[in-house]
């Protein structure tokens, strides 16, 4: 079968720039996130903590409150740039992403009834398949909702905010009926708000297993990706399976929503601005796009909640308040600079 080869897939020479910049920007992300906080540490504190020695104290701090936000942080990034990534390949439409489309929306409401029902309480498992089940079941009904390609393009932006706008109702009722329970309340509330805090390795070990299941699935699906934003048809006769192929990537990206909004809540614009922002450098070919676009959103969180737990240290920010003040301007941004290209 022959190479996709379009001008809008073709993918730009990728420097090792890329592979250094990322390694560098890591090196310097992790050891701030390790070293900054109430309790300030050198590098040499910090390696040492992680290595086991040292007083116990360090080793608490570093290796159970540090460590897993910061990964937790990282897993919340790739999983939100990636699925934003291919939800824009899957609809042709630069715009769509996890928030835009109610996907998020729909792991909320999943994540919510869990909690309501009593039903987290039961299992760990319970709260991430929770809000996988819902994130699955919004994608699915907003696919079947935009039938044509054309109506897709078109309509899409339309049927994502009328679907977020239904499913944040019903989310907002459920919490209000919720009230009663000042307990099941506070928790809703506090999870709604999003947030890393006291983020945990059962955190770690809950999402770390669908984020990279999920992934997996979309980067066999690169070629599939890179089809389909040529249009339906034309992928058709590249020999796509095109409802087989949107079905799977439906699935990886209700995974990876799900289990994002699970472990941290809705943290915006990172499913948005991240694919766009790298698309511009390293091209539209999805076998590097999907890695590339993972790597920079995990770094982007990790700084978003390094601000957000060091900016007005001892209280925190909402990790979600961060990324959304950075977001919106630099996305304005780039919607002036392709205005003008």
């Amino acid at each position: 079968m022959s190479e996709i080869t379009t001008s809008g897939t073709d993918a730009r020479p990728t420097s090792h720039l890329w592979v250094v910049g990322l390694a560098t920007a890591s090196l310097v992300l992790v050891t701030l996130a390790l070293c900054l906080g109430p309790v300030p540490f050198d590098p040499a504190r910090a390696v040492r903590a992680l290595s086991g020695d040292g007083p116990a104290w360090e080793r608490t701090v570093i290796l159970e409150l540090r460590l897993p936000r910061l990964l937790v942080a990282a897993m919340v990034g790739w999983a939100l740039a990636t699925s934003g990534t291919a939800l824009q390949s899957l609809f042709k439409n630069p715009l769509a992403d996890p928030g835009v489309l109610g996907v998020s929306a729909g792991a909320s409401l999943g994540a919510v009834l869990a909690i309501a029902s009593g039903l987290a309480a039961v299992s760990a498992s319970v709260l991430p398949m929770s809000a996988a089940l819902g994130a699955a079941l919004a994608a699915l009904l907003l696919v079947g909702l935009a039938t044509s390609a054309a109506e897709r393009t078109i309509s899409l932006l339309v049927l994502g905010v009328a679907l977020s706008s239904l499913l944040s109702a019903i989310t907002a009722l459920v919490v209000a009926l919720s009230l009663a329970d000042y307990l099941v309340a506070q928790q809703i509330v506090y999870w709604l708000m999003g947030g890393l805090e006291a983020r945990t390795w059962d955190h770690v070990l809950g999402g770390l297993a669908p984020i990279a299941l999920a992934t997996v699935l979309l980067q066999l699906r690169a070629r599939e990706l890179d089809a389909l934003q040529l249009g339906e048809i034309e992928a058709s006769v590249l020999g796509i399976d095109v409802p087989r192929a949107r079905l799977v990537l439906v699935l990886a990206t209700a995974i990876l929503v799900g289990t994002s909004v699970s472990i941290a809540g809705s943290i915006a614009f990172v499913g948005l601005l991240v694919p766009h922002a790298v698309r511009l450098v390293a091209g539209a070919r999805h076998g590097m796009l999907v890695p590339l676009s993972g790597a920079v959103g995990a770094l982007f969180v990790v700084a978003a909640d390094l601000v957000a737990r060091t900016a007005l240290a001892p209280r925190e920010i909402p990790v979600g308040v961060i990324t959304a003040l950075v977001g919106a301007p630099l996305l304005f941004a780039l919607a002036s600079t392709r205005s003008r290209a």
